[in-house]
């Protein structure tokens, strides 16, 4: 189980670097970085899905203490933050896409990632105990 977690939390700190590759569109907007920004995003959003269902199944199990669901809950109301800031970064990038606005949608994208692999350290030091 705890490979699984460690998988998870791999993948999820793989994502960061997963949006900067180099086609441009004639809109002068980075195809494969939009293209690879929105799977990252995809994937997060399974990921954490997947992640949220795994500590609820936990919690209800009795292997999840109250503080660890506190610690989750507060996780996944800034990720939801992070990940909508994403999402917002990377439609003003493909409708300006300027160096600063690509730059911001890889920041947000990475902040979004970082609570996924919260999540899946939060997981990972629970079954640890």
């Amino acid at each position: 189980m705890k490979r699984k977690y460690f998988v998870v939390l791999v993948m999820s700190l793989m994502l960061i670097g997963c949006a900067n590759t180099g086609t441009t569109t004639t809109s002068g907007a980075d195809a494969d970085f939009i293209t690879n920004s929105y799977n990252a995003l995809f994937i997060a959003g399974q990921s954490y899905d997947k992640g949220m269902t795994a500590i609820g199944t936990m919690y209800k199990a009795g292997q999840f203490s109250e503080e660890n669901k506190a610690k989750a809950v507060a996780i996944a109301t800034v990720y939801k933050a992070k990940y909508e800031e994403a999402i917002d970064s990377l439609v003003l990038y493909s409708k300006t896409p300027t160096a600063a606005n690509k730059l911001a949608t890889q920041i947000k994208i990475g902040e979004a990632t970082a609570q996924v692999a919260a999540i899946t350290a939060l997981q990972i030091l629970n079954t640890t105990k």
